[in-house]
């Protein structure tokens, strides 16, 4: 009788994993977006802004990931990923390594199932941005480093569906510059920050 129950609990497993609409395994890929950069600066005087400008600018995106997608059952996975990207800011260089955890929800049990995806992780940025804002960093008045949460829409394709595209939008929590001071009845505040990212991704899972 207990090897029957054996039996039954593996071939239950066993039926799980196969049956799996987001095929587990190793992924690699490339994405490409665009970010929404905001450049700010305000005087104001006895609380009133007496002048300002506000600049939003989109500047291109282009990165590679690998990671690991783990399919639960046929509509639900989890994607740990890795991330390299290429940006600029205020016409620096910029550099980030990151690393990401997204909860995968499918619309179909089938191989070309679609789906949608929400999560978050963490950028590490480096290169020239970074350098030139790191004074600003060491007085505690910026980041060059920033959590964020990220959500969109997949589609899986082929028999297998181990081709995957992917369309989100990623919202960085924190600013990389948020400077500000008063003197008398006179202040002034000074921002730099990455309002939202768009992008489109392609991976392969072997």
């Amino acid at each position: 009788m207990k090897k029957i129950f054996k039996l039954l609990v593996l071939s239950g497993i066993l039926g799980m994993g196969s049956l799996s609409a987001l095929p587990t395994g190793v992924f690699i890929g490339a994405n490409i977006g665009t970010n929404l950069n905001k450049t700010s600066a305000v005087a104001t005087s006895n609380g009133q802004v007496v002048s300002g400008e506000w600049r939003f600018t989109f500047q291109g995106d282009y990165g590679v990931r690998l990671g690991f997608i783990w399919g639960i059952n046929n509509y639900n996975a989890f994607k740990i990923t890795g991330t390299y990207d290429y940006s600029n800011v205020s016409d620096w260089a910029f550099m980030q390594a990151g690393a990401s955890l997204d909860y995968m929800l499918s619309f179909s049990d089938k191989p070309n199932a679609s789906g949608v995806f929400i999560g978050g992780g963490y950028d590490w940025g480096f290169y020239d941005f970074a350098n030139a804002i790191q004074p600003i960093v060491d007085m505690n008045k910026g980041h060059k480093n920033l959590p964020y949460a990220q959500f969109g829409f997949f589609k899986a394709f082929g028999e297998t569906g181990k081709a995957m595209m992917q369309f989100g939008i990623k919202y960085p929590f924190g600013q990389y510059v948020s400077l500000g001071g008063n003197l008398a009845d006179f202040g002034f505040k000074s921002n730099i920050s990455n309002v939202f990212q768009l992008f489109f991704a392609f991976n392969y899972t072997f």
